[in-house]
């Protein structure tokens, strides 16, 4: 009930009490309106009843109470003077409008409902509002405090100065005195959030939780708005004034962020913004704006408009996606856009993505300290700068078909500005298989109406490989207007000279040839200049040859016409060569270990008479220096050893004398060495190292007649092994077998008691079958090798003493190699070498009974080449027997 110095209303359950003597005064069942005035600082209750007429009480400093529990209502306005005014409302209701009046007042509701707007009047006023519900609030110009945790607002919250808001809901809110300050970190906001000011006034909004259901607004003062979290459906607009939005970790905003006349700031942070999260638009205005991306994933450059300045920082990822950023605004015509070191701007998936000026006839600038990128695993991406582009030690991530000329690749353009400074271009091969470029080559980066860029603008941390071609980046091309764009080029050529014409007795110039390129970081070898030193002692800059030479290398590609007398110098990469030695190499390890009859056996009379009795063992080794012809121009210098041994199985001599065996063999042979080639523009450039080893089985049949002559069958079957390395720590598994199938025969002549010359010829085959590899850079294919070796050979044997204890040889050897070329295919490049060749070999050794039961034999040669592939060999063998 009420009580109070008031005569009561309505029935016994109100009644009034007086604050000063606390005196308590029957309220009148009859009594039907408020009594007299009781004086001031008057307290009221009201837990029940209703009080028709309202309550006016405009003296003193009056408190008024609706205790928890209650259903008091005042049905009508509540009016309050000068003093310092108080509600506590935990329930009951006012039909009307509450207005505390001038003065400190405190307005507090957890409950109940007033009707009608809350006026707080002049004065610094307090209202905290928990729980219940009013139809607006109105706290005047003063400096006026406002909390809100729960309840509801109906309408608008008007003239606040400082207010924090964690829950309940408002229909809109109106801070209308000089520097406001509003916090939100729940709650709902039905329309719209505004603050106003004057020029030298601070508003500060931030919003961390919540929702707001239209715009943030603000004018003429310096405004601070943050969001850290919570949504905004509508705009935010600051005009006027030079203001700071401020975006970090979270929230959501429906419609655009307009930061209008004047010098402006704006800082987002820590935010993954795709089109459909982000703002509708992010806009400076006029002045001279700043905006910042710190850790901010950002979708569609058309967004972002009108700032001068713009920085990305972080790990911010601003993608383009095929729109236009616009730096500047009408006044200040263009702006700046700076990279940092962790940020990326994306290009990816669009022909058309550009940083460009407000005002077209002026240039932006872009100054990349991190990464500009149109990888997507497709080639065709471009971003277009309309000015200048200074790279601070920045990267540009490309896709790029590494084949011939004109091939897709993903590209940066430099529009009417300059580009300098350091840029690395990051190019991920999108499909090429390689071939050779015959013209400008790729085009990575382009220039257009009359952009210039500088001779170190743009480099490649490693060179780029595709097939048998490695790629290196040139700045300028063969073709007038060329000069300032860059390209990868897979060969140094410089075109035929035009023929003059008829009309024109002063022939065209020669285009100028390509300049040398920016050597690549790291471990590599510069490509061959005029002044440049050789790499290592044996290396030459490899001579110019026809582009039509190279149609071998890329036989689904051949120059075309116009192109084929071009002169080329290819650019082929250090592992083809190491490649390539592979098969020629099992050759060589295949013959040494066939080898021939007297190396293997020794003499015919080793072979014990009769049923199997002979066991034998021979070592050899042989240092090998060759050069093979073909599109690499191999070679190799190193080592070959190895074992064999035999035992016959079967062995029959015949009534007229004659002797057959047979008898199984097995060995291990191992070549070890280094190679060389023609690659990177040099030739017999050094590229790493090769290890086979082979390990074979077979069988021998021997027939010897008595009358001196002789004839061999070898046949073996070989499992290979091995790896290749390049100076760059690439290589191959190798793996593969091979057969050999050998046949030989001999006849001695006694040229006296003591000498006999024993003329012989060998034709041998071999079959090499190598399988795929893959060096980390490309696959390898080997095509099956077969070839012949024909050798035509003179024996001179001596006996020394009466019971031919030793006997010294001398040797002559004619070896003629014939047969299919060698192939490896490196993607669609098919490298081929020619192993043909023709040597001459001189040896001298030597036969030896130790005992009854054991012969030893031994002999050395040198060999040279006298036709064909380039080779010297020197090397011997030492064989024992052993008769059981």
């Amino acid at each position: 009930m009420m009580r109070g110095i008031r005569s009561g209303c309505g029935t016994s359950a109100i009644a009034l009490v007086a604050a000063a003597g606390g005196t308590l005064l029957a309220a009148s069942p009859a009594t039907a309106a408020c009594g007299p005035t009781a004086g001031t600082s008057d307290t009221y209750v009201c837990d029940s009843g209703t009080m028709a007429g309202g309550l006016t009480d405009t003296v003193g400093d009056n408190s008024l109470t609706f205790p928890d529990g209650g259903n008091g209502t005042i049905d009508g306005d509540v009016e309050f003077g000068s003093g310092a005014d108080r509600l506590d409302m935990r329930s009951g209701r006012v039909t009307g409008n509450f207005d505390q009046g001038s003065g400190i007042d405190i307005f507090e509701m957890s409950g109940g409902v007033i009707d009608g707007a809350v006026n707080q009047g002049g004065g610094e006023d307090i209202f905290r509002m928990s729980g219940g519900q009013i139809g607006s609030l109105n706290q005047s110009g003063d400096l006026d405090e406002f909390y809100m945790t729960g309840g509801r607002i109906l309408g608008n919250f008007n003239a606040g100065d400082y207010g924090e808001m964690s829950g309940g809901r408002i229909g809109s809110v109106s801070l209308v005195g000089s520097s406001n300050t509003f916090l939100m970190s729940g709650g709902t906001i039905d329309d719209n959030l505004t603050a106003m000011g004057g020029r030298g006034d601070v508003n500060t909004l931030t919003i961390s939780d919540g929702e707001i259901g239209g715009r943030i607004g603000t004018n003429n003062a310096h405004d601070h708005v943050t969001i850290t979290g919570g949504s905004v459906a509508g705009n935010i607009t600051l005009e006027d004034n030079s203001d700071r939005f401020i975006w970090n970790g979270g929230g959501t905003l429906g419609g655009s962020v307009e930061l209008e006349a004047e010098d402006d700031q704006a800082e987002l942070t820590n935010l993954n913004l795709a089109l459909t999260s982000g703002p509708t638009l992010l806009s400076g205005g006029t002045g001279t704006d700043s905006l910042t991306l710190t850790d901010v994933d950002w979708t569609g450059a058309a967004r972002i408009t009108e700032w001068e300045s713009i920085t990305l920082s972080g790990a911010t990822l601003l993608d383009l996606g095929g729109e236009a950023l616009v730096l500047g605004d009408a006044g200040t015509q263009t702006g700046s856009l700076e990279i940092t070191p962790t940020s990326v701007i994306s290009g990816a998936g669009s022909a058309s993505g550009s940083i460009s000026s407000f005002v077209s006839s002026s240039l932006a600038q872009v100054n990349n300290r991190g990464r500009l990128t149109m990888q997507d695993g497709i080639a065709g991406d471009r971003i277009t700068i309309t000015g200048n582009y200074t790279g601070h030690d920045a990267v540009l991530s490309l896709d790029t078909v590494l084949a011939g000329d004109d091939a897709a690749s993903d590209m940066l353009v430099v529009d009417r500005g300059a580009a300098d400074g350091s840029t690395t271009l990051a190019i991920v091969n999108a499909g090429g298989t390689g071939a050779a470029t015959l013209s400008n080559g790729i085009k990575v980066v382009d220039t257009t109406n009359g952009a210039t860029t500088t001779a170190g603008a743009f480099a490649i941390p490693a060179p780029l490989t595709a097939g048998a071609f490695e790629y290196r980046l040139f700045r300028g091309g063969l073709t007038s207007g060329s000069e300032e764009m860059w390209y990868l080029r897979s060969t140094m050529m410089t075109p035929p000279e035009p023929a003059p014409t008829p009309a024109d007795p002063t022939p065209s110039p020669i285009p100028a040839p390509q300049p040398a390129p920016t050597p690549a970081a790291g471990r590599e070898i510069a490509l061959p200049t005029a002044a440049a030193t050789p790499p290592n002692g044996g290396a030459a800059p490899l001579a110019p040859v026809a582009a039509s030479t190279l149609a071998a290398l890329t036989p689904q590609s051949p120059p075309p016409p116009a192109m084929a007398e071009a002169e080329v110098v290819p650019i082929i990469r250090p592992e083809v060569p190491l490649h390539a030695a592979v098969p020629p190499l099992a050759q060589v390890l295949g013959q040494a270990t066939l080898a021939t009859f007297h190396e293997r056996r020794g003499e015919e009379d080793h072979l014990e008479k009769g049923m199997a009795a002979n066991s034998w063992l021979r070592i050899f080794g042989e240092h090998i220096d060759t050069r093979w012809d073909g599109i690499v121009a191999l070679g190799f210098e190193g080592n070959l050893y190895g074992v064999q041994i035999g035992q016959d199985m079967v062995g029959r001599e015949w009534s007229n004398g004659h002797e057959t065996h047979f008898g199984l063999i097995a060995g291990y042979s191992r070549l070890t060495g280094d190679l060389s080639g023609s690659a990177l523009g040099w030739s017999g450039l050094e590229v790493g190292t090769a290890d086979l080893s082979l390990i074979t089985v077979g069988g021998s049949l021997a027939h010897m007649a008595a009358s001196g002559w002789y004839v061999d069958g070898v046949a073996l079957f070989g499992w290979l092994d091995g790896t290749t390395g390049s100076y760059r720590d690439t290589g191959i598994e190798v793996e593969g077998e091979t057969i050999l199938l050998s046949a030989e025969a001999g006849m001695r002549f006694a040229l006296n008691d003591r000498w006999n010359l024993h003329p012989n010829a060998q034709l041998a085959w071999q079959h090499v079958s190598l399988d795929p590899a893959h060096d980390g850079l490309a696959g390898v294919n080997f095509e099956d090798m077969a070839g012949f070796t024909a050798r035509a050979g003179l024996r001179l044997e001596g006996e020394l003493g009466e019971q031919q204890v030793l006997r010294p040889v001398l040797t002559a050897d004619l070896t003629h190699s014939f047969g299919e070329e060698s192939a490896i295919w490196l993607g669609d490049n098919r490298v081929t070498t020619d192993p043909d060749n023709t040597t001459l070999e001189f040896g001298a050794g030597f036969t030896a009974q130790l005992n009854p039961n054991i012969r030893l034999h031994g002999e050395g040669h040198y060999a040279f080449d006298i036709a064909g592939a380039e080779q010297t060999s020197l090397g011997g063998t030492l064989g024992l027997t052993v008769n059981w």
